[in-house]
């Protein structure tokens, strides 16, 4: 006796994906188990056939087809249609009242059970599987370079999937199995790879989305300072009036950017290349046509409190060609490889008053301090941040024993503990501010921000604590073609 069942599916319905159980290929005509066969035609009365034949909850892909038990029944075989024909899915006579499909199930799929007796007689039900649902691919597959020749792969999770496999560069040809949704390789050389993630339920698995990456050791980068905002300008013209009076100062201030650049060897830190780069001075330029007219205290520039430079509604960002003369300046350009070297800059924004004597004695004093900073907790653990950022070691930099009376002062200095003479500002230290780059550090920032560091540079005042001078100085790294 045969009897017939329909479900037309309990689950959503999802997009159709025809693939092997195998290898993730289109289905081809092949048996499941053993060779195509036919359901024998038994000589004797049809005996009762299997009832209530369902898919089993909570197995949308693996199919788990399921049945009532048979008084009396020697056993069970399951067989399954594909284009017309039938396939046994059981080479012996089972007791098992349930059967996994481990294939993808088509839509339309016949499924057959027969009951089969030990006086020859066969019972057979078939079951039309109309809409089983399809398998779901992963989204949001991503690969990301996390160090020297390191890669991680993430994705995320699909329903009902017992795990994911891993195709592409490298990968056996039924693929790396992973649990989880995230998976890792190291010790890649240079070079291009794709790789490729599918979900498996179980033993059915498909194609599913690719990402590609390119492996570089080594990468050529740049460091811009693209403008400045004054925030709180300085009192010099308050406290020297008699500079302007002697034509040695412009009205407001005049400030220049200096950056100390060292690129040193990892993780021995010896200095490979040093150098001192320092902008025009930027402010009044009626005095000195050598000067940037920037601001606007007066017709001819002077920077006052809020004004920015360059004069843009978004200094922070590149605007234009960066070069050595003003914002955008160019502040370091080379190369960094990975695990080899790294780039330590220091940078500074000065009041000028037309002496720099002090400004080049502080870049004398941070390279003869290097190895010590070198070695400080704060530094190494910056050498290992994902992200760029400002460090600050908690050694000082120089110490200003000069009076400043007649020479440039560095914006966001503070006293020493010492009794500071507040006229000439002798007595006063400049905190030690680094920007710690690795090309690690600088591609997975990159990966996810700009790039851009902002420093904020306070100055003690010369009237005593209160805080009469705060500059905002932007910095931005950024891949060189």
């Amino acid at each position: 006796m045969r009897r017939y069942f329909f479900l037309l599916g309990c689950f959503a319905i999802l997009p159709s994906i025809s693939l092997d159980a195998q290898r993730g290929q289109p289905l081809q005509p092949l048996p499941d188990r053993g060779a195509p066969t036919s359901p024998k035609t038994s000589a004797f009365p049809p005996g009762p056939a299997p009832q209530n034949v369902r898919v089993l909850p909570g197995s949308p892909l693996l199919h788990a087809l399921a049945w009532d038990p048979l008084p009396n029944v020697a056993g069970y075989r399951v067989f399954k249609s594909i284009k017309g024909q039938w396939y046994a899915l059981t080479q012996q006579i089972t007791l098992a009242q349930t059967w996994t499909d481990t294939a993808v199930v088509q839509p339309g799929t016949a499924y057959r059970i027969s009951a089969v007796y030990s006086d020859g007689r066969l019972g057979d039900t078939d079951f039309i599987y109309a809409n089983p649902p399809q398998p779901q691919q992963p989204t949001g597959f991503t690969v990301q370079q996390v160090g020297p020749g390191s890669v991680n792969l993430t994705w995320q999770p699909v329903a009902y999937a017992a795990f994911y496999r891993i195709f592409g560069t490298g990968q056996p040809t039924d693929g790396t199995v992973v649990n989880g949704t995230q998976t890792g390789f190291t010790k890649l050389a240079d070079g291009n790879y794709t790789w490729m993630v599918s979900a498996d339920y179980g033993g059915s698995y498909g194609p599913g989305p690719s990402a590609s990456i390119t492996l570089k050791s080594s990468g050529r980068y740049r460091v811009v300072a693209n403008g400045f905002r004054v925030v709180i300008s300085t009192d010099d013209d308050h406290i020297y009036p008699e500079r302007l009076i002697a034509g040695r100062d412009g009205r407001q201030d005049e400030i220049y950017a200096g950056f100390a650049m060292f690129h040193v060897t990892r993780p021995q830190g010896q200095i490979l290349d040093q150098d001192l780069r320092q902008t025009k001075v930027h402010g009044e330029m009626g005095k000195d046509p050598t000067r940037v007219k920037a601001g606007t205290a007066t017709f001819d520039g002077g920077l006052q409190t809020a004004d920015v430079f360059p004069p843009v509604l978004d200094p922070s960002v590149t605007v234009g060609v960066p070069d050595d003369q003003s914002f955008p300046f160019l502040v370091w350009d080379g190369t960094l490889t990975d695990g080899q070297d790294a780039v330590v800059i220091y940078p500074t924004m000065w009041e000028s008053d037309g002496k720099d004597g002090i400004y080049t004695t502080w870049f004398l004093a941070e390279r003869a301090e290097l190895p010590k900073v070198w070695s400080e907790a704060t530094v190494q653990q910056a050498l290992q941040s994902k992200s760029i950022s400002l460090t600050t070691p908690p050694s000082w930099t120089y110490f200003i024993a000069t009076p400043m009376v007649l020479n440039d002062h560095p914006i966001g200095s503070v006293y020493d503990s010492v009794a500071p003479n507040l006229k000439t500002q002798a007595g006063k230290r400049l905190p030690r501010r680094a920007i710690i780059l690795t090309r690690e550090m600088i591609e997975s920032a990159l990966a996810s921000g700009n790039g851009i560091v902002t420093i904020q540079l306070i100055d003690q005042g010369m009237h005593g604590n209160a805080a009469n001078a705060h500059y905002t100085l932007y910095v931005q790294v950024q891949r060189v073609p």
